[in-house]
């Protein structure tokens, strides 16, 4: 018998009637005999949560101002069913399984990763069942945040938030010497906190605008043939970010 302790939201404590039984509320929710798991989605990703809004956003910000996508690949969402055939599958992954899958998931990332690692990676996870995925992901993650619900692709009746793990690819550059990753790095830190920190009250500042790095966000220093800034976009509501990524000459200074 395995165990799983889980933390859910306050407010997904009241919409289950969980918060109730402590005033004696009998009536709704769990109290009145439904189901727990019809109050905590535990085999529903992020992506088919939103209908499709996570997506749309992921996207909104994988590709630059001209809307090329980074590093000229389209990041190609993945079913289950493509789980298992990552081998065959030659575009930078987007990760959004359910919560209860992610031990799975980990197992078959870690396994992706030292083959083709030359891939990029995202994971849109809700923040539920984060035994299983976060400390594990946390090691190979370049940069990892949480969007509050309340925007217009994570609302409020999701309740938790969404966790977004970002993990760039590795790339040979010649006579380049390091860094080679830059999770744990000062700066992915520091973007990595003001992110999260811009997505704790989206509903104060509705649809319009949340907030603007100037920072850009971590990546390798890689080898571009037509122009070595690619410009994207990371934004929530306009949420601002550069991309950036180096020419050799750049790395080497």
């Amino acid at each position: 018998c395995i165990i799983h302790v889980i933390h859910i939201s306050g407010t997904r404590m009241k919409e289950s009637g969980i918060d109730g039984l402590s005033r004696g509320d009998m009536f709704e929710g769990i109290m009145k005999g439904e189901s727990p798991l019809r109050f905590i989605p535990l085999d529903t990703g992020a992506v088919a949560r939103s209908r499709g809004r996570v997506h749309d956003w992921v996207n909104s910000w994988w590709n630059d101002l001209s809307g090329k996508p980074y590093l000229g690949s389209d990041l190609r969402l993945l079913e289950p069913s493509d789980w298992f055939e990552l081998y065959d599958i030659k575009a930078p992954r987007l990760w959004s399984p359910p919560p209860a899958a992610m031990e799975t998931v980990v197992e078959l990332f870690n396994e992706d990763r030292l083959a083709h690692p030359e891939m990029s990676h995202v994971f849109v996870v809700p923040r539920l069942m984060t035994h299983l995925f976060r400390r594990a992901l946390g090691k190979d993650a370049d940069l990892m945040f949480e969007a509050a619900s309340g925007s217009w692709f994570w609302p409020l009746s999701m309740h938790e938030p969404l966790i977004v793990i970002v993990v760039l690819p590795l790339v040979f550059v010649p006579r380049y010497r390091g860094p080679w990753v830059l999770r744990s790095s000062e700066l992915s830190r520091d973007t990595a906190e003001k992110l999260k920190s811009g997505f704790k009250s989206p509903e104060v500042w509705e649809q319009v605008k949340l907030h603007d790095l100037d920072c850009p966000v971590p990546s390798m220093c890689l080898v571009m043939a037509t122009s070595s800034v690619t410009r994207g976009r990371l934004h929530s509501f306009s949420v601002e970010v550069v991309l950036i990524t180096a020419t050799e000459e750049e790395c080497e200074r």
